[in-house]
């Protein structure tokens, strides 16, 4: 089985059955293509994994890290 890509969800909508805010984020691994998803309440930004792997150097991933690398991959902030 291929190793999952990481994604960054972002919320864009009210959920009434969920207590998230326009605007949180999440994080995650996904077997979604790499790219810009819209998906149920928001969007998902997926990066390959290998991009995460590469800005990493080795070091152990936390979700403060992957959620800055995609960010910075897709130009949002």
């Amino acid at each position: 089985m291929q190793k999952p890509n990481y994604f960054l969800y972002v919320v864009g909508a009210v959920n009434p059955k969920e207590h998230f805010n326009v605007g949180d984020l999440g994080i995650g691994e996904c077997s979604f293509g790499a790219g810009i998803h819209d998906v149920p309440y928001g969007t998902m930004y997926v990066i390959h994994r290998y991009h995460i792997s590469n800005r990493l150097k080795g070091r152990q991933p936390s979700a403060v890290r992957i959620r800055d690398i995609i960010l910075d991959f897709y130009g949002i902030r």
